[in-house]
């Protein structure tokens, strides 16, 4: 399938879930919670597919590999950088690239 990285949900699949809450934690284990509030439009090109997601936390982390679970896609582990901060929270961005089918 074109977009989907084997072991993940598809790009629909996260594209149908956008506005949803994810329980998360980091590698340390301490318990975040997640808003997904953007899933892209699938890009094509050089035999690659690619999208990313962003997610939003009112607790701020460093990057690294976070465990999510949502309550119809199940569990998740997911690299997850910083993008970007204001008043109400930190934005996080998940890159995805598989090759193309």
């Amino acid at each position: 399938m074109s977009g989907h990285t084997p072991g993940l949900p598809s790009h629909a699949e996260l594209l149908a879930v956008v506005g949803d809450d994810f329980a998360a934690s980091d590698s340390a284990g301490q318990p975040l919670a997640l808003t997904l509030t953007e899933c892209s439009d699938l890009r094509s090109g050089g035999g690659y597919t690619s999208f990313s997601l962003t997610l939003r936390s009112a607790d701020p982390r460093e990057q690294g590999i976070f465990a999510l679970s949502h309550a119809t896609l199940g569990d998740v582990e997911i690299f997850l950088v910083p993008s970007g901060a204001d008043a109400s929270g930190t934005e996080y961005t998940a890159s995805f690239t598989s090759l193309e089918a």
